[in-house]
């Protein structure tokens, strides 16, 4: 899921959002995590107030077009099934099961190849709405500021 908020929002496109980050030699990253998503992006300090703008739009804007959720999904239940053959991974999903059961920490954060093939567009705007927002959030920002 936070794979999308990259690929578009209600004021532009995944390739504008493309060219304002490179043009600040920016990028925007996610990770997922069975109990948090991290968002995170960089820049020069002079470009600080530019980012901000960048990031709040891609965070809070979100436009989830069918044709990005048809492409996401297909990449991650390819992932999920890649994830089968690797022993490692494999090893992991099964030792978090036996120890957390039926808690979220029991379930990996990738989702289930039967899970990832019926999501919604709905069922995904829904979640973005209840967990994507300012009192559900940290925000913390280093650097150099004047």
């Amino acid at each position: 899921m936070a794979d999308l908020l990259e690929t578009g929002t209600k004021t532009k496109t995944a390739a504008e959002i493309a060219t304002d980050l490179s043009k600040l030699a920016s990028d925007f990253e996610s990770s997922v995590a069975s109990d948090f998503t991290f968002l995170s992006s960089s820049c020069l300090s002079e470009d600080a107030e530019a980012l901000l703008e960048s990031f709040h739009d891609i965070i809070t804007q979100a436009s989830f077009t069918n044709q990005e959720i048809d492409r996401k999904r297909k990449e991650l239940v390819a992932d999920a099934q890649k994830s089968q053959d690797n022993a490692e991974a494999f090893t992991e999903k099964i030792w978090t099961q036996y120890l957390y059961a039926d808690h979220p920490y029991g379930h990996t954060s990738l989702g289930k190849v039967s899970s990832l093939e019926k999501i919604t567009k709905k069922q995904i705007i829904q979640y973005y709405l209840k967990y994507y927002r300012p009192n559900n959030a940290t925000l913390t920002i280093v650097g150099k500021f004047t």
